[in-house]
């Protein structure tokens, strides 16, 4: 299903959270047939409140389903390529505010399992981890940084319910710095998962949130 913008996602919440859990008790997911929702999110900021949700997240985290923001060449290939006729359910997001970008072509190092995250950096200073559509931004921090000696881990991180973090976290416990850039709406963010798991392990990150809390009057 191709979807004009993430608003019109809101009247299909019943079926997406309840039907889709009422299937998910009588057959295991990799026995169903693959069904694939990619939606346009209306994020450049000119549209009125009815249609400028940004908040890939929530619906991930209330239906329990993966959902992926496509930002670069790379990534998107991959996600189309690994999930487009893979079993189960899925939402892939693209970016209205990047539509007459020019495409970025940045090469991955590194990809996690059901390309929960794509990791394009390596360095030991600094762990950078980008959600939504934010990775432009972390490629030219990343850039800007090692322009003055700072190397760093960069990842783009997607909205995988469960995804495993310890490549993150391991990144983490090397560098000793976080940095979370997130330019979705959506309130509690996945990145807070990352730094509760640090927390409750007693690892000690500095750590520095770029971002939104939802969508304020």
């Amino acid at each position: 299903v191709f979807m004009k913008q993430l608003d019109f996602l809101l009247l299909g919440l019943d079926q997406m959270v309840n039907t889709f859990n009422f299937v998910r008790t009588a057959r295991p997911v990799d026995s169903l047939g693959s069904f694939t929702i990619f939606v346009i999110v209306c994020d450049q900021g000119y549209q009125g409140p009815h249609s400028s949700m940004n908040s890939a997240g929530d619906f991930a985290s209330l239906a329990n389903i993966n959902a992926y923001c496509l930002n670069g060449s790379d990534d998107a290939a991959h996600v189309v390529r690994g999930q487009f006729v893979t079993p189960g359910f899925r939402m892939v997001c693209v970016s209205q505010r990047l539509f007459g970008a020019p495409s970025l072509d940045i090469p991955m190092e590194g990809q996690g399992v059901d390309n929960a995250w794509f990791k394009y950096r390596s360095g030991s200073d600094v762990t950078l981890v980008c959600h939504n559509f934010a990775l432009r931004d972390g490629v030219e921090l990343a850039e800007r940084m090692s322009g003055t000696g700072i190397q760093s881990d960069l990842f783009h991180v997607n909205y995988v319910p469960g995804m495993d973090l310890e490549p993150l976290i391991e990144s983490c416990e090397r560098s000793g710095s976080l940095v979370l850039l997130d330019d979705s709406k959506t309130v509690t963010k996945f990145g807070d998962a990352l730094v509760t798991e640090l927390r409750s392990r007693g690892l000690s990150v500095d750590v520095l949130s770029l971002g939104r809390r939802g969508c304020n009057d």
